[in-house]
């Protein structure tokens, strides 16, 4: 919900073109299922949101440079993700933070 009232929503459905996200966080010793509340599930609700905009024109997405770790050097293109950003967060609502954390590559 973003934590905005219904009459907050609708005057930024009604009147907003341009949305810029960002979800940048620093909080690297955070586990997984705070990382994806924070970065994933707080991303898929502006997604939401943007997406009920009338008069929406661009959507711009700003967020961590600490992603694909495994690559040498980052190009300006859409990298795979390994799993389902959606599955994710359902896992992360279920699971409590010690499960989490035993199963969480480090």
């Amino acid at each position: 919900d973003l934590g905005l009232r219904s009459d907050q929503k609708e005057l930024l459905v009604q009147e907003v073109s341009v949305v810029i996200n960002g979800a940048a966080s620093l909080r690297l010793e955070w586990g997984l299922k705070a990382a994806v509340e924070s970065n994933t599930l707080g991303t898929l609700r502006v997604l939401e949101l943007a997406a009920q905009m009338s008069k929406l024109e661009a959507l711009v997405h700003l967020s961590t440079a600490f992603c694909h770790c495994e690559y040498e050097q980052l190009e300006e293109v859409t990298y795979p993700s390994p799993a389902n950003p959606r599955d994710v967060i359902r896992v992360c609502q279920w699971m409590d933070d010690t499960t989490l954390d035993l199963i969480t590559p480090r």
